[in-house]
C-alpha cells in the first residue's frame, strides 16, 4: 500500500538550547503502523486526520485529530491506526537544553505527554510552515524555521494557560471550519453570534492570540495547499473551493504567504499517487 510521507533534515550551527534536527509528514495512510521506534531526542506528532493507539513504554494511548502529542527522548513507541480512517501526520524532531523546561511550563511531562490543541488550525499552519521552509538551503529560511519552532513552544503554553475557550469564540471557530469554503466572513460570523464586530474582534483575539480574518485566512490558506499538492483541480477551482471570490486575489495572496504562486507551489510539493519513493518504510517514515 502506498503511504504518502516525506521529510526534510535541518541544521543550524550555534544554538545549544533549541534546536530543529528534522521535520516532516505523512498524509491519508490508511491501515498505517509503526514502531516499535526509539530516539534520543524529542519527538512532537500532530494529528491532523484519523486516530491511532500509540503504545510508549507498555502504556497504550488513543490519540485522534486535534492531539498533539510529545515522544520524550527513550521512551520507546510505537502506534497502530484505526483501520479504514485516514491518517494524517505532521512532525518535527528536536534537542535542546531548554526544550524539557518549555514543555513543563505547558504542562507537557514524560507522564502526560499528550495535549489537546484548542487552536488546531493556527498550530498546522505553523507546521505546515515549519515543514516548507525546512526544505530550503537559504539562510533566511532556515532562521525563519527557528523563529516558528519558539512560536510553537510559545503556543502550547498560552494554550495551558488558557484551558477553557470562551463558548462564543469556540462557535465563531466551529462556524469558520465548517463554512470557509462558502465565502463567510468575519462581519456574518459576528452577525450570526449577534456580536457588535470590533467587540467579537477583541474578544477573538484575546482568546485565540490572533484575528479572526487572520484565522479564516489561514483555514482557507490550509486547505488550499492540501489541494494543491494532493488534488487535480486547477487553481481557479480551488480558489472557489476555499471561499475566494476572486482567483486572481488568491493567487496574489497565495504569492504573498509562500512566497509563491500556487502553479509553482504545486510544481514544487505535489504528491504523486502513484510516487515509489513515498512507500510507507518503517525505518524512516512516522
Amino acid at each position: 500500500m502506498w503511504n504518502p510521507w516525506s521529510e526534510n533534515t535541518f541544521s543550524v550551527e550555534g544554538d545549544t538550547d533549541c534546536r530543529l534536527l528534522l521535520c516532516g509528514r505523512r498524509e491519508k495512510s490508511v491501515s498505517h503502523a509503526f514502531g516499535p521506534y526509539d530516539r534520543d531526542t524529542y519527538l512532537f506528532t500532530y494529528v491532523t486526520e484519523g486516530a491511532a493507539e500509540m503504545d510508549v513504554g507498555g502504556r497504550r494511548i488513543p490519540v485522534s485529530a486535534g492531539d498533539f502529542y510529545v515522544f520524550f527522548p527513550h521512551c520507546g513507541f510505537s502506534y497502530v491506526t484505526q483501520p479504514d480512517l485516514p491518517w494524517s501526520i505532521l512532525w518535527f524532531s528536536a534537542d535542546g537544553a531548554q526544550i524539557r523546561s518549555f514543555l513543563s511550563a505547558a504542562g507537557i511531562t514524560p507522564e502526560d505527554p499528550l495535549f489537546r490543541i484548542r487552536q488546531q488550525v493556527h498550530l498546522a499552519a505553523q507546521l505546515d510552515a515549519l515543514f516548507l521552509h525546512s526544505g530550503s538551503a537559504a539562510a533566511e529560511d532556515r532562521f525563519l524555521c527557528l523563529s516558528i519552532l519558539y512560536e510553537i513552544f510559545s503556543l502550547l503554553i498560552q494554550e495551558r494557560k488558557h484551558s477553557v475557550l470562551d463558548p462564543g469564540v469556540l462557535q465563531a471557530v466551529r462556524i469558520m471550519e465548517t463554512r470557509f469554503a462558502s465565502g463567510v466572513t468575519v462581519g456574518e460570523i459576528a452577525d450570526e453570534l449577534h456580536l457588535n464586530r470590533n467587540y467579537f474582534t477583541k474578544r477573538f483575539r484575546h482568546e485565540m492570540g490572533v484575528s479572526p480574518i487572520d484565522l479564516l485566512q489561514t483555514i482557507r490558506f490550509d486547505h488550499a495547499v492540501r489541494l494543491l499538492r494532493f488534488s487535480e483541480l486547477s487553481v481557479s477551482e480551488i480558489s472557489a473551493a476555499c471561499g475566494f471570490q476572486d482567483a486572481l486575489y488568491f493567487s496574489r495572496s497565495f504569492h504573498r504567504k509562500f512566497g509563491q504562486p500556487p502553479s509553482a507551489y504545486r510544481q514544487a510539493f505535489r504528491v504523486p499517487a502513484s510516487d515509489p519513493s513515498l512507500l510507507d518504510s518503517k525505518r524512516r517514515g512516522k
